[in-house]
């Protein structure tokens, strides 16, 4: 799908650091998962990064919000 664009969202769990700590663990998770996707050949204009860090939980288990969530359209 040459055409298709990946946002991917990182979230941390807010029950561990601080809201600060959190927000940079969120950018540092996309930008890992960001990164892998060049690594293989995914074009740098075709990625969106975003951190939620802990302001939003995406899952009911605390230790799941330590994640990357990637949503290609």
């Amino acid at each position: 799908y040459p055409k298709a664009k990946v946002t991917i969202t990182g979230y941390a769990d807010k029950q561990t650091g601080n809201a600060k700590i959190n927000a940079r663990l969120g950018e540092e998770r996309a930008a890992v998962v960001a990164d892998a996707l060049k690594a293989r050949g995914i074009a740098a204009d075709r990625i969106i990064t975003d951190a939620k860090g802990d302001t939003e939980q995406p899952f009911q288990v605390n230790e799941d919000n330590r994640v990357s969530v990637c949503i290609a359209e």
